[in-house]
């Protein structure tokens, strides 16, 4: 049905009048807000997403990288708890031995051993790695520092003569 000129009128008044209160430019406002928060909803969620798959990756290496140390803490107490055995049997070692030995047991992993030994309560076996570890230690800062010790010191002086004070010099 054709709108007579009076509707018309009546309409563009009315819509003026809205302008006029602000009606118009509120709804406009309000289209425009409802368009940019659901584009930032859609961004937030791929934006959630990546950093859930990040977080997810991280997580992942973090648990590789978790089993790795935790089998090689694994085998490495097992070798400690080999050497403890050998020596429970009765297998004696050289010094050297029970250096290199002390070298490997304490290298990364001695405070891991030292825990677990704790826990067991076998402060026979703790006293027995603590010496070890001790001495282990002492020979390494001799080997370090020797050197040092000889260049700081100077040449070694000749050997002197005994001297008897009734034989003289022998």
């Amino acid at each position: 049905r054709g709108r007579t000129c009076q509707e018309e009128d009546l309409q563009r008044l009315w819509v003026q009048q809205r302008e006029a209160d602000g009606w118009g430019h509120t709804e406009q406002e309000a289209h425009v807000q409802r368009l940019l928060m659901v584009q930032q909803q859609e961004e937030d969620g791929r934006a959630h997403t990546q950093q859930e798959e990040h977080d997810q990756r991280l997580w992942v290496q973090q648990r590789e990288a978790d089993g790795r140390v935790r089998t090689e803490q694994q085998a490495h107490s097992q070798r400690l708890w080999a050497v403890q055995e050998q020596e429970e049997n009765g297998r004696a070692h050289t010094e050297q031995e029970e250096h290199v030995q002390a070298q490997h047991v304490f290298a990364p992993w001695h405070s891991v051993a030292l825990e677990v030994l704790c826990r067991a309560a076998d402060w026979e076996r703790l006293h027995h790695l603590a010496v070890l570890e001790m001495h282990a230690r002492a020979q390494l800062a001799a080997e370090a520092l020797g050197p040092l010790w000889r260049a700081l010191r100077g040449p070694e002086p000749a050997p002197r003569a005994i001297v008897h004070p009734l034989l003289g010099p022998t």
